[in-house]
């Protein structure tokens, strides 16, 4: 009997293998490509993803928590991600042009609001862009996590589908079915899956409470929308290399008359990665195409969103473990 892999959602043999039945996961139809028969095929999902977790620490409790946690949603392997320390050239250069830093010094005490630790969560994510997009090997979709990420049991209890409410209808079984089916669903222009939802925003051809909602893996939904909360996602990576400088262009502009850099619009674009993407769709929202806007996994009913009296009221195959501080926090207090 031997193995197959899934490869851009459709069952192949390895390579070197002579014989092996392959089912095709997209189609639910079945295409032999040798003799034999491996029981099971048509029902499995993929166990091939490899999940890149941004963690200041590995020996932290931090860090082991979250490979744990992934590896039980069934990613094969987790990488470690290093953050950027806070006197990288890369960090300070930037601080430096937006002209902050009077209470910031490398010499000081660390403190969790200074802008460095934001600056450093922010640039390594897209240091890991640029170099996930240069690996030939690499996968056409690349999940990254910071280590507060936590699979959300309680999901769908707050969607639309019919069956919501359900207090297991969200498993943990189910995580790379949804992916699977959620990758197969992405337009060739839409660049990101969006796995944890925070305050969530909609293209204006979208209209709630259903607008071009899509089941997967039975009950899970997806729709286009553009959300805070990079802490659970996935880049396409033929889009990574450039992505960064498209939603920075949308925040960021020279001074008039300087060598420093401001912001177009908020002063939290200058450093948040999840303000510049969502901002970036926000305010391109009537120009930016609907089938290139990222793909949400588990979008909240209206109800939930206007709630603000419930805090579990979350949307999102994953969300942030709400007894950790953020990434950018913890960085803060760790320097």
């Amino acid at each position: 009997m031997s193995s197959c892999i899934m490869a851009h959602n459709t069952w192949r043999c390895l390579r070197g293998k002579k014989e092996c039945y392959c089912m095709s996961h997209k189609s639910g139809g079945s295409r032999k490509a040798a003799r034999g028969r491996p029981p099971g095929l048509a029902q499995s999902c993929s166990r091939h993803r490899l999940a890149h977790v941004l963690s200041m620490d590995v020996n932290s409790v931090r860090w082991r928590n979250a490979n744990e946690e992934l590896l039980r949603n069934g990613f094969a392997k987790v990488h470690h991600v290093q953050p950027l320390a806070k006197n990288n050239p890369a960090v300070v250069d930037l601080e430096r042009k937006f002209g902050e830093g009077s209470n910031t010094s490398a010499r000081g005490p660390p403190s969790s609001g200074s802008p460095r630790a934001q600056i450093s969560i922010m640039l390594t994510h897209a240091q890991l862009w640029q170099n996930l997009s240069r690996e030939a090997e690499a996968p056409d979709w690349l999940y990254i996590f910071e280590d507060d990420a936590i699979f959300n049991p309680k999901a769908l209890a707050h969607t639309t589908h019919p069956a919501a409410g359900a207090a297991a209808a969200s498993k943990r079984a189910d995580v790379q079915c949804v992916l699977d089916e959620v990758e197969a669903l992405a337009p060739n222009g839409s660049n990101l899956i969006m796995l944890a939802l925070c305050q969530p925003i909609l293209p204006e051809s979208v209209r709630l409470p259903n607008g071009r909602e899509h089941f997967v893996a039975n009950i899970h939904t997806v729709r286009p929308c553009a959300s805070l909360c990079t802490s659970s996602y996935a880049i396409r990576r033929r889009a990574a290399a450039t992505f960064f400088d498209t939603v920075r262009r949308a925040h960021v502009r020279r001074k008039r008359g300087g060598e420093g850099l401001e912001a177009k619009y908020m002063p939290f674009h200058r450093f948040g990665l999840d303000a510049n993407i969502r901002g970036y769709y926000y305010r391109t929202r009537s120009l930016v195409p609907e089938r290139e806007w990222p793909r949400c996994v588990d979008y909240p009913t209206y109800t939930c969103l206007q709630s603000s009296s419930n805090p579990e009221c979350m949307g999102g195959l994953f969300t942030q473990n709400a007894s950790l501080l953020s990434q950018a926090e913890h960085a803060g207090h760790a320097w």
